[in-house]
């Protein structure tokens, strides 16, 4: 179990994503996905043949490569599994991007909604992308916030986020948000002696063991990641190991964190869960009825 934010990466831009999401409604589209393997494949097999995945001798025969891509476009809600009929869907934001509608403001508007925990986050104990339940935080916001933050100077660094704030930020309350800062101020200062000692026991990789050459290299590609999708949405600029708000982009930043949005309930209910976070920047619920594919 995974004991700090995750996202997903089989690629760490998003660029792909409206490709690979019509690849995904192409041949799953309205098939039953849980445990069918011939579907995988065939998802994996397309996504090779539109040259959206690297073709070669496949480590899983079993098509795990398909439901890499599937995990990555169901945790930025643009599909879901109709539980009546266990049939693969497309979400509102989905299909926006599969109609044409602008892709950069609707994976925008995901990326900002993206919430700890969640139907991704809570996937079965054997998962090695489980998220422990100590997080509910939407990871985006309050990054976005630290960067409005006078203390910090207008900036994180990407070690920062990765040692610092991905581990620390648990929550969205005053009180966390205000250790946070603390922490990020004192590992300005101290660097990794401002770590505690248990660091790597406490934030160990998916596979439990730390590479003893780079043992913040797991945390680091999150960071890394995490600074890519922000920067997707067009409100962050890099700049050598750092990150920033763009320029004329605090106005859009505080009516973002001003919008009196709330984090999702119920994440154990995955249709519930991904119809709500699979809003469309149009659409104020989802009450879609589907007929069963015969």
């Amino acid at each position: 179990m995974l004991n700090y934010w995750w996202v997903t990466r089989p690629k760490r831009k998003l660029d792909s994503i409206p490709e690979i999401l019509t690849c995904c409604s192409r041949v799953t589209n309205r098939c039953e996905w849980q445990g069918n393997t011939y579907t995988h494949l065939a998802f994996e097999q397309a996504l090779e043949e539109d040259g959206l995945k690297r073709p070669g001798e496949r480590k899983d025969q079993r098509g795990g490569g398909g439901r890499t891509y599937y995990a990555w476009l169901f945790s930025l809600g643009l599909v879901f599994t109709e539980e009546k009929t266990g049939q693969t869907r497309l979400t509102l934001a989905g299909e926006a991007i599969v109609a044409g509608k602008n892709p950069v403001e609707t994976l925008s508007n995901q990326v900002i909604k993206y919430q700890i925990p969640s139907p991704f986050s809570l996937s079965p104990a054997s998962s090695k992308t489980r998220v422990t339940e100590r997080f509910a935080i939407r990871p985006f916001r309050f990054i976005l916030k630290l960067l409005l933050d006078e203390r910090l100077d207008g900036y994180v660094t990407q070690e920062e986020l990765a040692r610092v704030i991905a581990v620390e930020a648990t929550d969205e309350t005053d009180d966390t948000f205000e250790c946070v800062v603390k922490k990020v101020l004192n590992y300005r200062e101290d660097g990794i002696s401002s770590l505690s000692e248990t660091f790597f026991s406490d934030y160990a990789p998916s596979t439990g063991k730390v590479n003893i050459m780079h043992p913040y290299s797991h945390l680091d590609d999150l960071a890394n990641t995490l600074i890519n999708w922000l920067e997707y949405t067009q409100l962050i600029v890099r700049s050598s190991g750092s990150f920033s708000l763009a320029p004329e982009k605090s106005d859009e930043v505080r009516r973002i964190l001003n919008d009196g949005s709330t984090m999702i309930d119920k994440p154990e209910a995955q249709e519930y869960f991904q119809r709500k976070y699979g809003l469309d920047l149009y659409s104020l619920e989802d009450n879609r009825v589907f007929e069963k594919a015969k």
